[in-house]
Order: structure tokens, then C-alpha cells, then sequence
């Protein structure tokens, strides 16, 4: 019953009762058992435009009735038709962004088909393929269903979209952040034309824009008032601490009598297992929460958390969508999230259902740029926070919603880039280097010393001069005046054709081979002992038995007579 009790409102809010809408009497029957009488404002603005079969866009910060909002129409809608039979595809299909949401949004469907003849079932990763497919096989009116599972079972066969006559999208733009965007084209692809869809968000960015464009026919829009102002009955601080001293002034707030429920957000899963092993060492009632688990592990926590078996709860950003529990008193950045979005939906897990709830985060030094973007959210939505310095003295939020620079760059001043030892820089720059004209050397060319300008090369830079070899006689030249290049021997380590010159008074057999010589005539050269040392022992053996080329002669063909001899009698 408490996942649908509704905020506290003003008077004139009053007017309006859940049966003015002209909903069915077993809808009026199950929200007095609910004790549900007066509309929230997404409820009241988006009911009437749903029940007359319009196309909608919702936006409404988390906690205020968005889901009765879309779940009421549709069910009285879906009241008026045969309920679905074994074999027959569903007719309302409801995407979610996570498991934790999909199961929330099934518990409210459970709870107010509690009289009526209506199926559903939740299909989600984690859990087995076999249940999912039986159970739609069976015949189900709604699904709720995430993108990737769902997606899954249509390649399986296993589900078919071609009856869908109800759409919707819930918690859109946290779709968008984890990546659903393609498939959830994909999917309403899949989804008849003549459809209604319902959007329902609580930011409104450019990209649900698009997808609004993309998927609505003639939208009707609605906003709740408090969707641009930031939770008043929510208490918000900052403290800024090192660091190092984040896990201290953790458990110093968790040590205190004030806290009765919390949830904790971390940057990273990893990062929520070491805080949460960490804090239970100390004593603490206190668990993770995060996309690896497996489900039956994150239902054990949820309930855990829920029976008040544990009073603090560490998650992530995308597992928190799925907490919808009205007695939160306190929300904990132990990170500071990297969209400004983020910190909204992080402190609307507290102050629910007319609640007061309070939102502390701690800030370290390298994230005062991720500070300043949370002050100006705040700001535009005319809310108030309190920041303690690292002094325990309250701060004027005006001194940190300057810009900074980001993480990891230098400060600039006036004078410039502030050196690494923390003294400015001169501010002197070395003047820049004019460009030279075409056919203009780089650098004059400077006379040598017998007064004879310096020779240039193609580009027109100054020529390097010629050094002299070893012996110190100086380098030769060649045609164009450049040092030639040095003479290089051949593979075989004999000297270059230029240096092979007839030794006076030596034998032709002392002379240098020429480098063009074959090796048959290098070989003629060698000793005949070098070559038989040298050779492989089978060569050998083979040499000795093979007749000379010289002694070999051919053959003569036999005669008759000889051939009448040899022939067998």
C-alpha cells in the first residue's frame, strides 16, 4: 500500500478527488483501499488527457505519483476490452530503464488489479529465459519489460508486439543515459502505428526531445509545478573534505542517532563493495547495491533494506532508480555524480510521501568543477544550500560558483600559466618568427673566412660543410660541389670498384677479384683443399663418386647383332 500514498498538497489541490475522473468502480474500490482520494498534480493534469485517448509527455520530479499517473488510464482502458487468452499477444507494453524499476512498476500493477481480471508479468536480465516465455505464453495483458531482455525475447520468437495498443515510457531520460536509445527505436518499430504512447520523465533534455518528435503523434504536454523548483522540505549541505577523510566523516554520520535510513551513492560498483566492506568492519548495518549482482542478491538487499534489516544502503546512480521506499530520512554523495541531472533524481530518493528528508554530500578537492555545476542546477530552481568548509564553518556559496578549471590543468593568470613551483611567469614571450618570402633562406648565408659567400642548398638553407676523413685530408667532392659520398665495400667485405686497382709486382692469383667476377671464377681462385674442408661430408662422398664432366662420355646405341646376344632366349 505505501508504494502508492500520495504527497501532501495545498487546498486547492482538494477539489479535484480520484472520482471526478470517471474511472471504473473497481479502480474507485481498490485507491479507497489504498487510501488514495486526492490526485497529485502530474495525476491530475495527465489523467483526463489519457482516458480521452491522447498521446502524452509528463515531466515531474521523482516521487510525485508518475507511475499512477499512466497506470490508472491504462487500466481503466484496458477494463473495457476481453482480457487475453493463452497463445495471444499482449496489448500494453511499459518499457523500463532498470530491473529495480520494472519490478516497482509490477508491485504497483499488483496492487491495483488487485479486483480485476488483468495479467501481467516483468521481464528483465538476471533472471531465467524458460519462466519469462512460459508465462507469456500463458497470456498476459501488460508487460513491463526492460529494452535489452525485451529485445532478446523477440529474436526467440517468444513475443510478439503486433497487438500492442498501449505504449509507454517510463523514466525516459535515465533510458537515454544508459544507452537505450537505439533499441528503443528499434522496438517501437516493432509497436502498430495507431498505438497511444505515453512519455513520462522527470527531466526534459534535447535528446528526449527528439525522441518525442520521433515516436508521439500530436503530444499533449503537462508539467508538474514543482518540476522546476528545486524540493524545499528537503535539507541540503556540502561538506568539503579531503579525500582521505571521506570514510571518517561517514561513519561519523552514520554513528548518530538521526539517521534512521540512508542511501549512500558512490561513483563506480567497485567503489560500493570496498566502501560497504569497509563500513561493516566498523560495525555498521550496511550493504551494496549494483548492476553485478545477481537478482536473487539485489531482492535480498532490497527486502533487507526494506524490513529495516540493514539501515544504510550503498548504490549506484543506476541501481537507485529502482528504491522507492517513503521512510528514507537521509541521502549520501559520498561522490559527487558527473550530471547535474543526477544530483536531482539522488536526493529525490528522500523526502517522499510529505516527508522532510536530508541530502549531505561531501566534496573533495578535485571536485569543485562537478560544485559549481550542482549550485547553478540549484540556483535556477531557487533552492538553498548550506556548505560547511573543511573548518566545520559555514561558507557563502558565492565563493565556489565561479568557474574553476578542470581537473588536472594549470591556473591561468594575467601574467600566465603559473609555474610548477607556484611562481608566476615573467609574462615575456619570445617574438614569433616571420615566415620567409619564396626563395628566401631561413637565416642569411654568412661569408667563410677567405670572404666567399656560404653555399646554400636546394631549399636555399645554408650547406653543411664538407668534413675531412679520418686521415685529415679533406672531403672529396662530387659534380654538384656537395661531399660525396664514401665509397662502400660489397657484401663479400671486398674493397669498392673505385679502390680495386692492380697491385705492382703481384701475381694475377694476389690480385683483388673485380666485384662483377662470377663465382665460378672466384672459385677458380680459391684452393682446392679450402673447398673440400669447407664442404658437408655427404657432398663429399658424393663428389668422389660421380664421374668428372671431362671423362664422361655418352653412350653408343647397341648394334642388331649385340641386341640378338643380350636378348633371352
Amino acid at each position: 500500500m505505501n508504494k502508492l500514498k500520495q504527497a501532501e498538497h495545498s487546498a486547492s489541490d482538494g477539489d479535484v478527488k480520484f472520482t471526478d475522473f470517471g474511472l471504473p468502480a473497481i479502480l474507485e474500490q481498490t485507491l479507497d483501499e489504498c487510501d488514495l482520494i486526492t490526485p497529485t498534480p502530474i495525476q491530475k493534469m495527465a489523467i483526463p488527457a489519457l482516458l480521452d485517448g491522447k498521446d502524452l509527455i509528463g515531466l515531474a520530479q521523482t516521487g510525485t505519483g508518475k507511475t499512477a499517473a499512466f497506470l490508472l488510464p491504462l487500466l481503466a482502458r484496458l477494463s473495457e476490452r476481453d482480457g487475453v487468452r493463452k497463445g495471444q499477444p499482449p496489448r500494453a507494453l511499459i518499457l523500463a530503464p532498470t530491473r529495480e524499476l520494472a519490478q516497482q512498476v509490477q508491485e504497483n500493477v499488483r496492487i491495483l488489479t488487485a479486483h480485476m481480471n488483468l495479467r501481467n508479468i516483468s521481464i528483465y536480465g538476471g533472471a531465467r529465459y524458460d519462466g519469462q516465455i512460459n508465462g507469456l505464453r500463458r497470456g498476459v495483458d501488460i508487460v513491463i519489460a526492460t529494452p535489452g531482455r525485451l529485445e532478446d525475447l523477440i529474436a526467440k520468437n517468444a513475443i510478439s508486439l503486433e497487438a500492442i495498443e498501449f505504449f509507454i515510457l517510463d523514466e525516459a531520460d535515465h533510458m537515454l543515459d544508459l544507452g537505450f536509445s537505439p533499441a528503443v527505436t528499434r522496438i517501437s518499430a516493432l509497436v502498430p502505428e495507431s498505438r497511444q504512447t505515453m512519455l513520462f520523465s522527470a527531466t526534459m533534455p534535447a535528446e528526449i526531445r527528439k525522441l518525442c518528435e520521433q515516436f508521439l503523434r500530436d503530444p499533449v504536454s503537462v508539467k508538474a509545478p514543482d518540476s522546476e523548483q528545486s524540493a524545499k522540505h528537503i535539507f541540503q549541505q556540502v561538506r568539503l573534505v579531503s579525500e582521505d577523510r571521506k570514510r571518517e566523516q561517514l561513519a561519523e554520520l552514520l554513528a548518530s542517532d538521526q539517521i534512521r535510513s540512508c542511501v549512500i551513492f558512490v561513483r563506480t560498483k567497485r567503489r560500493a563493495d570496498q566502501l560497504a566492506a569497509n563500513m561493516s568492519k566498523q560495525g555498521f548495518k550496511i550493504d551494496a547495491l549494483h548492476g553485478d549482482m545477481k537478482q536473487f542478491l539485489r531482492r535480498k538487499v532490497l527486502n533487507k533494506f526494506k524490513a529495516g534489516e540493514i539501515n544504510a544502503l550503498i548504490a549506484t546512480d543506476v541501481a537507485a532508480r529502482g528504491i522507492d521506499i517513503p521512510a528514507i530520512s537521509h541521502v549520501i554523495n559520498f561522490d559527487l555524480p558527473d550530471i547535474g541531472d543526477a544530483y536531482i533524481h539522488r536526493i529525490g530518493r528522500t523526502g517522499r510521501a510529505g516527508l522532510s528528508g536530508t541530502a549531505i554530500s561531501f566534496c573533495s578537492d578535485s571536485e569543485t568543477d562537478r560544485l559549481n555545476m550542482i549550485l547553478k542546477i540549484i540556483a535556477k530552481r531557487d533552492g538553498k544550500i548550506e556548505i560547511i568548509n573543511q573548518d566545520g564553518v559555514p561558507a557563502d556559496p558565492s565563493d565556489y560558483s565561479a568557474s574553476r578549471p578542470a581537473r588536472g590543468r594549470s591556473k591561468f593568470t594575467k601574467q600566465g600559466f603559473k609555474k610548477r613551483d607556484g611562481r608566476p611567469a615573467t609574462g615575456k614571450r619570445k617574438p614569433h618568427r616571420q615566415k620567409p618570402e619564396d626563395g628566401q633562406s631561413r637565416k642569411p648565408a654568412r661569408a667563410d673566412k677567405t670572404g666567399r659567400p656560404e653555399r646554400l642548398d636546394k631549399t636555399g638553407r645554408p650547406a653543411k660543410p664538407a668534413r675531412a676523413d679520418k686521415a685529415g685530408r679533406p672531403a672529396r667532392l662530387d659534380k654538384t660541389g656537395r661531399p660525396a659520398k664514401p665509397a662502400r665495400a660489397d657484401k663479400t667485405g671486398r674493397p669498392a670498384r673505385a679502390e680495386m686497382r692492380v697491385l705492382e709486382g703481384a701475381s694475377q692469383q694476389d690480385r683483388p677479384l673485380r666485384r662483377k667476377s662470377s663465382k665460378k671464377q672466384a672459385s677458380q681462385h680459391s684452393s682446392a683443399e679450402h673447398r673440400t674442408d669447407t664442404q658437408h661430408p655427404s657432398r663429399k662422398r658424393r663428389a668422389e663418386n660421380t664421374v668428372s664432366a671431362k671423362t664422361w662420355k655418352r653412350k653408343k646405341p647397341l648394334s642388331k647383332k649385340l641386341k640378338a646376344r643380350k636378348a633371352p632366349k
